[in-house]
């Protein structure tokens, strides 16, 4: 588990981002603020078209795929992200998370 002050995040066994349906949600964020930057942030990703990677800048890319070592995430990805991030935990999601071991 990787934490800094704001943000704590669950790391899948694949590396992927697992949907809220089935686990409790990946990412916690503390800050009702950064939560929503976060989710603008994505929102707006999608709405320029930055889940295809031919309309990214290279920069862009470089970022999204930290330098060609992962994929970036497609519309679908993303729209689970942000399901993640818009679902705040709950005390039973916290323990979880709090009780798996590093």
């Amino acid at each position: 588990m990787t934490t800094d002050s704001n943000l704590a995040t669950q790391n899948e066994s694949d590396g992927g981002i697992e949907s809220t349906s089935s686990a409790a949600p990946a990412i916690f964020v503390r800050d009702e603020e950064v939560r929503h930057t976060l989710i603008a942030a994505l929102r707006f990703w999608q709405e320029k078209g930055m889940c295809d990677p031919v309309n990214r800048s290279d920069e862009m890319q470089d970022l999204a795929t930290n330098g060609d070592e992962v994929t970036s995430l497609c519309d679908v990805d993303v729209d689970r992200l942000v399901e993640d991030l818009v679902w705040p935990p709950t005390a039973e999601d916290l323990s979880v998370l709090l009780n798996q071991k590093t």
